[in-house]
């Protein structure tokens, strides 16, 4: 046992022992635990051991166990890597305010993403998406149900821009929503696949930018001045509304 305990991760030793003595003392019907154990090249290598005690002393004490080890070292690699590409896909999406979405056309049942709820107002632990949730957040539902049954029925391409308000705070947000139909081996509607982008800055910015345009339009215009532009390479003049 000694020399078995020396080949057992130090990390993991507390784990192999709480899952052998909550067997023993509780009598549960086996052990189970993952842990790592250096092989014979002295690289570390998960395993998936379990066990049970077959008999016991008159005075109680475990006397036989026997168990089995199964390697899951390739499964454990591909396990934590997609753990750590999720993370990291989880991440772009949060700092990119791009969520996705799916909506299932045989149950009508939609799914989105951690960051998708998050921009509808939802709490991503919390809530599922469902028509009338995400359609309760948009003021121009009639005309966004209506691109996705364009999409759906005669395959329009689906690329909108339009207001919400937050499930949870009320905020007024502006999103931009593609989507893509999917289809069956038989070529019927199955499920359509999209994106959303919060372009709220995008938008706000586009507005200051035509105020501030218009302003200095109309002061121009008040001070009967005017501006102009040429480009030297092919001599080409703009004028401000105010020169002509």
């Amino acid at each position: 046992i000694e020399a078995f305990a020396q080949l057992i991760h130090p990390d993991d030793m507390s784990i192999v022992m709480q899952a052998l003595d909550t067997h023993i003392k509780d009598k549960t019907p086996q052990y189970f635990a993952e842990y790592r154990i250096k092989d014979k090249a002295g690289e570390w290598k998960w395993i998936d051991g379990r066990g049970r005690i077959t008999q016991w002393t008159e005075q109680g004490e475990p006397h036989i166990m026997i168990g089995i080890s199964r390697d899951i070292h390739a499964s454990k690699l591909i396990t934590e890597q997609l753990r750590i590409s999720e993370s990291r896909y989880r991440r772009a999406q949060e700092i990119g305010h791009v969520g996705n979405w799916e909506y299932n056309i045989q149950t009508t049942q939609f799914w989105g993403s951690d960051e998708a709820k998050r921009i509808y107002g939802y709490n991503p632990d919390h809530h599922t998406f469902s028509t009338e949730e995400i359609e309760r957040c948009i003021p121009e539902r009639e005309r966004v149900h209506q691109a996705l049954i364009d999409l759906i029925e005669h395959d329009t391409p689906y690329d909108l821009t339009f207001e919400i308000y937050a499930h949870d705070t009320g905020e007024s947000k502006f999103i931009r929503s593609i989507a893509s139909l999917e289809r069956d081996i038989y070529g019927a509607p199955l499920q359509v696949t999209g994106v959303i982008v919060d372009i709220t800055q995008l938008m706000q910015t586009h507005k200051a930018l035509q105020d501030s345009t218009a302003l200095l339009r109309e002061a121009q215009k008040i001070g009967q001045m005017g501006s102009w532009k040429i480009t030297l390479e092919d001599l080409h003049i703009t004028w401000s509304d105010e020169v002509y």
